[in-house]
């Protein structure tokens, strides 16, 4: 088989399903962990998440479009600390726009309790605000999952000022965490605009 991103197949499920338990290494060769589960775009019918069992009994989530496929064999990218700098930039945006998401909610929230707008209004605000700050979150977790990977993994070292903004950002996102239904949460992976 050429190689080729895990993200990038699409609608082979029989492909996907022979890739549960199978080993992800990285390019030096050292053991990631075993894929337990695989999540897959309704829309795209594409690959969207990864969890990942690693040694030691824990899972993890992985970008699919961080796995290639080459040779039969499952190989995790990771590059150094330019990379590093890129997710951090990329994390801090997810939060000012998670952020701003909250100011939104909050700002409608006001004007329900006022009477400036109706329930039915509030309630298509309130579903596209929180649908959209879910793939948010959901995209951050992949980009820590992607940074504790690279830290276990010895490619990369966190400086003491990293390691408190890293801290600080995953706060703000845990007290950001959405709760929706089932129904909603196959509206979200089914849309492919992020």
């Amino acid at each position: 088989m050429e190689r080729l991103l895990l993200a990038d197949i699409r609608g082979n499920k029989r492909f996907l399903e022979k890739l549960i338990d199978r080993e992800i290494y990285t390019p030096r060769g050292r053991l990631v962990g075993k894929i337990w589960k695989i999540y897959v775009s309704k829309k795209s019918k594409k690959p969207i998440k990864l969890i990942v069992k690693v040694p030691g009994g824990g899972r993890i989530s992985i970008d699919p479009g961080k796995v290639v496929v080459e040779g039969g064999n499952l190989i995790l990218k990771v590059e150094d600390s330019r990379r590093l700098s890129e997710l951090f930039r990329e994390l801090k945006s997810i939060v000012r726009r998670v952020r701003s998401l909250h100011e939104e909610l909050l700002l409608a929230n006001e004007k329900l309790v006022n009477g400036e707008m109706g329930e039915r209004e509030y309630k298509i605000i309130r579903g596209k605000i929180d649908s959209e700050r879910a793939k948010y979150i959901l995209r951050a977790q992949n980009i820590l999952s992607e940074i504790e990977l690279m830290r276990r993994h010895g490619e990369i070292r966190l400086t003491a000022g990293e390691e408190r903004l890293l801290s600080r950002l995953v706060d703000y996102l845990k007290n950001s965490v959405v709760v929706l239904p089932s129904r909603e949460l196959e509206v979200i992976f089914t849309d492919t605009r992020f």
